[in-house]
């Protein structure tokens, strides 16, 4: 069995990292024992004081269990929502409209820019036929919340970066569940759900940077009194944007 040495400053978070890596590598199942603290202390050469903390990072984030007196396992993390995980200690009575719209505008605009840089036309033929579908469920009165979502984690891979589409799936769900769930959360909606997901997809089939702040903001619902929508840093590589970086090697506005 190789376990790998943590090598950065950071030991207490190298070695929670080394000890996932130890999990996936080991095909552990909920209930397996992790090696003892001292066997930690032994394979990553590193003190007891530090692997404790380790397990106990792990521990907090639901990973594992562990058990005094008989060690640490392995936990059933399917039992564990991800939205449990993101709003772990707030209160979600005591959330704004605008504190949520700000983070959904938050992944919007880079999950809409990344796709004006990246959809393929495959991707661009998903989505008109995801909202040829939602407009004819709206039509017919029939259910139409599961296509609204899959045309937003259809964006999430049109995007083109799995890290962006692993996180944006966990956001976009704990926005749904917090607005299915906050009673006092109300929520004000731009006009037609149909025309402001056409108007989202032209503007990435046009490739319009310039209107992308537009139609994040013209899609998303809105507080009544907010009347702005924060900027957000351009999310596209250097190689794509070279030709637009200055002699300092700053990207123009």
């Amino acid at each position: 069995m190789s376990i790998h040495r943590p090598q950065r400053l950071n030991l207490t978070q190298q070695c929670a990292e080394s000890m996932k890596r130890h999990v996936v590598e080991q095909h552990l199942k909920p209930g397996d024992r992790l090696p003892t603290e001292q066997e930690w202390v032994e394979k990553l050469g590193v003190s007891r004081l530090v692997v404790r903390e380790a397990l106990q990072m792990l521990a907090g984030s639901g990973l594992i269990d562990v058990q005094q007196g008989r060690g640490a396992f392995v936990r059933d993390t399917s039992s564990i929502s991800v939205f449990d995980q993101l709003t772990f200690g707030l209160d979600l009575e005591q959330l704004s409209y605008t504190d949520v719209i700000e983070a959904r505008a938050m992944l919007d605009l880079a999950v809409v820019e990344l796709c004006m840089y990246r959809a393929d036309p495959t991707a661009l033929e998903d989505l008109e036929q995801l909202i040829n579908r939602l407009e004819q469920a709206i039509v017919q009165k029939q259910p139409h919340e599961h296509l609204h979502r899959a045309f937003h984690y259809r964006m999430l891979q049109a995007a083109g970066n799995p890290l962006i589409e692993r996180v944006g799936i966990a956001l976009m769900d704990a926005f749904w569940r917090i607005g299915d769930t906050v009673p006092n959360l109300v929520q004000y909606h731009n006009g037609d759900t149909v025309h402001s997901h056409r108007e989202l997809l032209a503007a990435i089939r046009e490739r319009n940077l310039e209107r992308s702040r537009e139609v994040v903001a013209a899609h998303l619902p809105y507080e009544a009194g907010m009347t702005y929508l924060f900027p957000l840093l351009r999310l596209i590589t250097a190689h794509e944007r070279r030709s637009e970086i200055d002699a300092h090697g700053s990207i123009p506005e």
